[in-house]
């Protein structure tokens, strides 16, 4: 959502004008990228060029450091909703695999195989 927002306040602060036509594909393009975005500080903005580029939108380096100033505040926020959802994700397994997980702690070692009742607990869970 940033990354869109971010590339339509550039076209608008340039005076570019884009059609509906142009804003699907930077849409589309911004879906498929962003499912290769690696979790690092300002890794968005990286996106964010590229799609630039793609629509052929020239970009500044005040630009560049307006976007490092706005995106330093939204990796926060990012980092914060990752390590929370980390948390819970944590949390739901031990909760759903708990009689499983203390068996096999006096075991060495587990795979996954061993852990195998735990996807029958988890759809009863849900």
């Amino acid at each position: 959502m940033f990354i869109m927002i971010a590339a339509m306040s550039i076209t608008q602060s340039y005076g570019v004008t884009i059609g509906a036509g142009e804003v699907a594909i930077a849409s589309l393009l911004i879906i498929l990228l962003s499912l290769s975005l690696a979790d690092i500080p300002s890794g968005s903005l990286v996106l964010l060029v590229i799609v630039c580029s793609a629509m052929e939108i020239p970009i500044s380096d005040e630009t560049i450091g307006l976007l490092f100033t706005v995106d330093w505040l939204l990796d926060r926020v990012r980092a914060a909703s990752n390590i929370l959802s980390h948390g819970f994700a944590c949390a739901v397994v031990e909760r759903v695999c708990r009689k499983q997980l203390e068996t096999s702690s006096d075991q060495p070692s587990t795979t996954t195989q061993d852990l195998g009742n735990c996807n029958e607990n988890a759809a009863a869970a849900v």
